[in-house]
């Protein structure tokens, strides 16, 4: 989300400064965890996520054709979002983004017996370790500086000439911003090697969803959905939903080589927060725009949300 917003801010705000300030970066993130798949996971009540949903989409899809492409960790993959129960499903509220979203036919079905209908589409896949050190270094390129440090106040920052902070802190918001709102989301992933598999499968159950999602390397076997979870270790049970769940779909991944199991805790909030703040810190204004509570959903969001804080920052900076 940061390195984002700080590389838009760079290219559309001529002579813009950006400093961003980290308790960590790449590849020590819940970011580069992720799989990436594009797939709006958030709530469907805030009528925003289905645009910064398809302007995500739009952007992760221009990225194919870029000269780095080799580099940025973006891929177009075909796949199945299977129904999670007996009868058929409606198209997802999301559904008229994807190219390419149809009824699965009943050829396609008889790859996983077990699902009574499902879709087939095109998605993106965004993979985070890839992705932040390639946009990281574009930052940093373009003039940005990085500085390694937690905030744990805005007051810290209310002495420094800046006309405006950006507030991407994930998870961290919850202290930071004192957001009861914030809640972590425990997911258990497995990575492993099975070149064979190139398509992805999205399927809801009991623990949240069982999905399998190739990346370049790798694929990513998971997973879970757990709130208000803050445990970091592994955990057996989870992986035999992980492995038990993965392999009724595709059965070969029992003989996939093992890569490395991982846990992140995504920064889950009853609804994206992004909005401007005006703080009242030792008598003086801060501007502050904040960008967060995007749960799973922000390989899918990001690049939307991006151009959202660079609306709201342009206004802002026009009213000077």
């Amino acid at each position: 989300m940061g390195l984002s917003v700080g590389v838009l801010i760079q290219e559309q705000i001529a002579n813009a400064q950006v400093t961003i300030y980290a308790e960590a970066v790449t590849p020590n993130t819940t970011g580069d965890i992720a799989a990436g798949l594009w797939g709006p996971y958030a709530s469907n009540e805030d009528p925003r996520i289905l645009t910064w949903s398809k302007a995500t989409y739009d952007y992760l899809y221009s990225l194919l054709r870029h000269p780095e492409q080799n580099k940025i960790g973006v891929s177009l993959l075909h796949g199945y979002k299977y129904d999670g129960g007996k009868t058929a499903e409606p198209m997802p509220y999301w559904g008229h983004i994807p190219y390419g979203m149809r009824r699965m036919t009943a050829e396609e079905l008889s790859l996983y017996p077990a699902a009574s209908g499902g879709w087939s589409y095109y998605a993106p896949t965004c993979e985070g370790k890839r992705y932040n050190a390639w946009i990281m270094a574009k930052f940093q390129a373009n003039g940005g500086s990085i500085i390694m440090r937690k905030i744990n106040s805005f007051s810290e920052l209310a002495n420094e000439q800046y006309n405006c902070i950006i507030n991407c802190p994930g998870l961290g918001a919850k202290e930071l911003c004192n957001d009861n709102e914030m809640y972590p989301i425990r997911g258990q992933v497995r990575r492993v090697r099975a070149p064979w598999v190139t398509w992805f499968v999205m399927l809801d159950n009991e623990k949240g969803s069982t999905y399998i999602i190739p990346n370049s390397e790798s694929i990513v076997l998971g997973g879970t959905t757990q709130k208000d979870d803050w445990n970091q270790e592994l955990r057996e049970a989870d992986l035999e939903h992980i492995l038990r769940g993965t392999s009724e779909v595709v059965p070969s991944l029992k003989q996939a080589e093992l890569i490395r199991d991982q846990v992140g805790l995504r920064p889950g909030r009853t609804s994206v927060r992004l909005e401007l703040e005006t703080m009242k810190i030792d008598g003086k204004d801060l501007k502050v725009i904040h960008n967060y509570g995007h749960g799973g959903s922000g390989y899918t969001l990001f690049y939307g949300c991006a151009q959202e804080v660079l609306k709201i920052l342009t206004g802002l900076l026009n009213r000077a």
